[in-house]
């Protein structure tokens, strides 16, 4: 499997909102000396990014799907290659993944006039296909 996509995945909608804002990315639990589990906050630069963590990068795509997806288009991918990527089953990614198209061939798109967006947030909310860290 190739893990280009996958990084940007896991970390487009939350570690992207939170490194804008300027806070904590989240919080892991670590048993401590006590054998006790504590609750371990990271910034977005130390995040614990496990690119072999499946159900994981499901969930960020999932994320990014519903509340991503709306303005910032990743017009370099395609909803089939994303499913193949993560083994997430086409017919689960067509039905809830996929509003702005038919096609599971289709590029992930808004579909919304950049004019507009630039009017509404003072720019046109970026690609993320090709983000990095």
């Amino acid at each position: 499997m190739k893990y280009g996509l996958l990084p940007f995945l896991l970390l487009a909608g939350a570690v992207g909102t939170a490194q804008a804002a300027g806070v904590d990315c989240g919080v892991y639990q670590e048993k401590g000396s006590d054998g006790v589990m504590v609750d371990k906050h990271y910034p977005c630069e130390k995040a614990p990014v496990n690119l072999y963590d499946k159900a994981s990068l499901q969930r960020g795509a999932s994320i990014y799907m519903s509340y991503c997806a709306g303005c910032h288009s990743m017009k370099y991918l395609r909803y089939e290659r994303m499913a193949d990527d993560l083994s997430i089953p086409k017919e689960l990614v067509e039905k809830y993944m996929m509003f702005t198209t038919d096609k599971v061939g289709s590029t992930i798109d808004p579909k919304i006039n950049p004019k507009m967006q630039a009017q509404w947030f003072g720019s046109t909310p970026p690609d993320l296909t090709l983000a990095a860290r």
